[in-house]
């Protein structure tokens, strides 16, 4: 559970400021992603439906775009050298889906991760993922939770169980719902022992961005707490920050190992409510 061998990775959240086509937030994206240099972070996170103030009304439009995306993407993974994840776009793989492309730092694509729990009226649009996917990383397995996904505390259990040593998370929160969305991040962090960093969208007058990591970290007296950073600042904006890979990764092994999973049989119900 886990991985040994890189002890620290330098992340960064690029929290896009959302224009009123995809090509106004194309030019945001790109004006951002040049404050980086190559080889400055091994590993970029976009927030998702990051292209459009009100993209499901247009939903057949942002589908069209998905290769336009794509390409752009793999310009900036490949003139970065990072390995970049590409927020939640819009993508038709066996109906509409909500779709994480994942790119390395030679700009090839490598996989996908779709957003399994849709949120209210997306699921009149979308198809739910169906899995869970980890991505390597210098020997560091990510996962990817979509927004949503963060709700539910399983998605990132299974993640842990099965060895992810970091969560990324794309966002699009409106302002009202910034602080249970950071309850929610804080809480999977502390509960995992794993490091999360979640982009998420600056919308002038609806989403304030306010993009975040939080990290697992040793007290005295054995006590495990969050250290987190914020990116605070008004539109959008670079939140960088190297997290510690080794450390969480002996508080988790210690956390998960007492698990009673003889206990848990009740959460593979159906509950009807």
């Amino acid at each position: 559970m886990g991985t040994v061998g890189v002890v620290s990775l330098r992340l960064a959240a690029l929290q896009v400021p959302v224009g009123d086509s995809p090509k106004g937030s194309i030019r945001a994206l790109r004006d951002l992603s040049s404050q980086l240099s190559r080889g400055e972070v091994d590993l970029l996170v976009l927030p998702e439906a990051w292209t459009d103030r009100d993209p499901l009304p247009r939903l057949d439009e942002m589908l069209a775009y998905a290769g336009v995306l794509i390409s752009e993407l793999s310009e900036i993974a490949c003139a970065l050298s990072t390995q970049l994840y590409g927020g939640g776009i819009y993508v038709y793989r066996g109906g509409p889906r909500v779709g994480c492309p994942v790119i390395d730092h030679d700009g090839k694509l490598i996989g996908w991760q779709y957003k399994t729990h849709l949120f209210r009226d997306e699921r009149r649009f979308f198809v739910p993922g169906e899995d869970f996917r980890s991505f390597t990383c210098k020997t560091i397995k990510v996962g990817v939770l979509i927004c949503h996904d963060i709700v539910y505390p399983e998605n990132a259990r299974i993640l842990a169980l099965r060895g992810a040593d970091l969560i990324v998370s794309p966002a699009r929160i409106v302002s009202e719902g910034i602080k249970p969305w950071h309850i929610y991040l804080r809480a999977r962090c502390l509960e995992n022992r794993l490091p999360i960093l979640a982009s998420n969208v600056w919308i002038e007058g609806q989403a304030e961005g306010r993009s975040i990591v939080v990290e697992p970290t040793h007290q005295p007296d054995d006590i495990v707490d969050v250290r987190e950073s914020v990116l605070d600042e008004e539109g959008g904006g670079l939140l960088i920050s190297s997290v510690n890979i080794e450390r969480p990764n002996r508080l988790r092994l210690e956390r998960l190992g007492n698990r009673r999973p003889e206990l848990y049989g009740d959460l593979c119900r159906d509950y009807q409510t």
